[in-house]
């Protein structure tokens, strides 16, 4: 049988300084084009270009790698590498910055981004869309996206990170060299950025401060008599909202059986929940933070203000701590020039592995307290100074003022977990009662007790009161109601026939004047936007809004500070479009709690023009 030549690839040659033949490793042409005239060769085989013009091309090329935009980028990944936070990488190979935005749908990625992922991940191939996707760039100008991709994205946050596998991606024809997370896909991971920032928009003030407090601070032992008028006050005002005043001693006696309640926060030694261990990342460094200088008055205001600190035992001196973060004195908005001290722990907390857990959605949870007639709301008195952190993690909360470095040792607001912390905390408190959502709704601080019958309500508050005061937790005496039927509770109104937002808030957007700068304009539609379930038609009549703020923001930080250097003017076609927002807010809807027993009917409808769904529930069909 004869056998069968097979011919060899041959390669291309070309002539190295020592005179002997060298194979190219590659002759097809690069995705980019050639260097010089954009054809389709290497710069090596182009016809037109001379050997300087090659050597010129090949070093502008290089430079501008090494030293433009696209070196932010990282070609291929180390296998041991870690990313920065803020950083995504594409298929495990390709990193590079990445921005959360509410404003867009789809998540956005530039052409020459995905070039570069197709080099050295050659499997990645761009798909066209089914139909092309515009945009909007500065200027109102329109982009017009036609292709796709499916990458596996890998996200570093400051909670660590978040492996997402065949996510679809939109290919922008722009220089960026930033990836856009759109919202849709921060939605299936559970992040509302939306919904986050109404949240803290709803808020009379914004404030991670430890150390700032309505509540007055005090060296004294708590003044009984002044709790216990203060109890008989709210008793009163319990009846008045319909507590059965023949059962009025039952109450009184109830919350006053328990050393729970306090008016000033003190002396009071720390809860005997486990006290809080933090957990540093791997190579981790102390972070300490250069020495600054304050005005003569902000100076002797923070010389006193940590004085009655170490007093109370919250904060010690510790001029040997490895740590510290800044400190430094900041007016409190609306109270005409008093001073709060803020500490900015954002260093630190990077070096922290934060807690492996979420806060409870309330629009799920509220069904607990689905037709319960009886409820209270109180809150906890300065809650996280109430929560002690363990000696071995206490120096890297440290923070230093030009008297020195304080080292607390309590729980600090700005911590990367304490929010999770004091809500897994009381949660567990509570289910160890078996209370939780049962007859006990936490949030936080904040907690909602409701129950079916007088009886079961009573026993109820026996049962929470005895818990705290078992694990030395204390309530406020200000944010407190000790009996309602309709509570406001975390921005809405719980009724026994369903939740609705706090008229007050509602009352507080509609009087609020035309914005003037792109941060008010933020502002109300974000606080707007967390009552949406209760706006018919919301997204709609928004839209034309919606598109005024993302208009303003393009190309600038979408922080609050740089959106109030921004200006606005409303058109009279935006002017009516805020006005009929503002009507939608004073005809709210209440949210009915769905009942397990009823069926659920949903009626679609599209067209051309858009689409609707209509989700309801029918108890009885007769």
């Amino acid at each position: 049988m004869a056998q069968q030549s097979v011919e060899k690839p041959r390669f291309a040659r070309e002539d190295r300084r020592d005179g002997k033949p060298v194979a190219r490793k590659r002759d097809d042409a690069p995705a980019q084009g050639c260097l010089h005239c954009k054809g389709p060769h290497w710069v090596s085989d182009c016809p037109v270009a001379t050997d300087e013009q090659k050597k010129t091309a090949r070093r502008t090329f290089m430079e501008q790698r090494k030293g433009g935009e696209a070196a932010k980028m990282k070609r291929v990944m180390n296998k041991d590498e870690e990313l920065e936070p803020k950083h995504v990488a594409f298929n495990g190979v390709v990193t590079m910055m990445y921005h959360p935005d509410s404003g867009s749908k789809h998540n956005i990625v530039p052409r020459h981004i995905v070039n570069e992922i197709s080099r050295v991940c050659p499997r990645v191939k761009v798909q066209p869309l089914t139909k092309p996707i515009d945009g909007k760039a500065v200027g109102r100008a329109i982009i017009r996206c036609t292709d796709s991709v499916q990458l596996d994205l890998e996200l570093i946050t400051p909670a660590g990170k978040v492996r997402l596998r065949n996510v679809t991606c939109v290919i922008t024809e722009t220089k960026e060299d930033e990836f856009l997370l759109g919202s849709l896909t921060l939605k299936t991971l559970g992040i509302d950025v939306d919904e986050q920032l109404a949240a803290l928009a709803n808020r009379e003030v914004v404030d991670f401060d430890p150390f700032e407090s309505s509540v007055p601070m005090s060296f004294n032992l708590p003044d009984k008599n002044k709790i216990v008028a203060r109890l008989c006050e709210l008793v009163n005002e319990g009846v008045a909202n319909g507590f059965p005043v023949e059962r009025k001693r039952e109450l009184y006696d109830v919350v006053t059986r328990y050393d729970i309640w306090r008016l000033s926060i003190g002396k009071d030694p720390p809860s005997k929940i486990e006290p809080f261990e933090i957990r540093f990342k791997e190579g981790t460094v102390p972070i300490r933070c250069r020495s600054r200088t304050y005005a003569p008055a902000e100076r002797e205001w923070m010389k006193q203000f940590n004085e009655s600190l170490v007093a109370l035992g919250w904060v010690y001196r510790n001029e040997s701590s490895r740590w510290a973060s800044p400190a430094r004195p900041v007016k409190k908005p609306g109270k005409g020039g008093e001073l709060r001290q803020a500490v900015d722990l954002r260093r630190a907390n990077q070096q922290i592995i934060p807690l492996a857990g979420s806060m409870p959605s309330l629009s799920t949870r509220l069904q607990h307290a689905k037709n319960k007639k009886h409820k209270q709301t109180v809150d906890f008195i300065k809650s996280f100074w109430q929560m002690a952190v363990a000696a071995g993690s206490q120096e890297s909360q440290s923070y230093m003022t030009e008297d020195g470095i304080f080292t607390p040792t309590r729980l600090q607001q700005g911590s990367v977990d304490s929010s999770i912390h004091f809500q897994q905390s009381v949660e567990k408190i509570m289910r160890e009662a078996d209370l939780l959502y049962k007859n006990v709704l936490p949030w936080v601080d904040d907690l909602l007790m409701y129950a079916d019958t007088i009886g079961e309500f009573l026993s109820v508050l026996d049962c929470v009161y005895s818990t705290l005061a078992d694990k030395r937790l204390y309530l406020g005496l200000d944010k407190i109601c000790l009996y309602t039927q309709n509570a406001k509770w975390c921005g809405r109104v719980i009724t026994p026939d369903g939740v609705a937002y706090d008229p007050a808030k509602i009352q507080t957007l509609i009087d609020m004047p035309e914005p003037d700068t792109a941060a008010a304009l933020q502002q109300f539609l974000c606080a707007a936007g967390w009552m949406r379930n209760s706006l018919v038609d919301f997204a709609r009549v928004a839209a034309p809004l919606q598109e005024r703020l993302q208009e303003a923001l393009a190309g600038s930080k979408r922080t609050k500070q740089a959106a109030a250097r921004i200006p606005i003017s409303f058109t009279d076609a935006e002017r009516t479009c805020f006005t009929q927002v503002k009507e939608l807010l004073s005809n709210s809807a209440t949210l009915v709690l769905p009942d397990d027993s009823d069926e659920i009917c949903v009626f679609t409808d599209a067209s051309d023009l858009g689409w609707s769904i209509i989700l309801t529930i029918v108890s009885n069909w007769d």
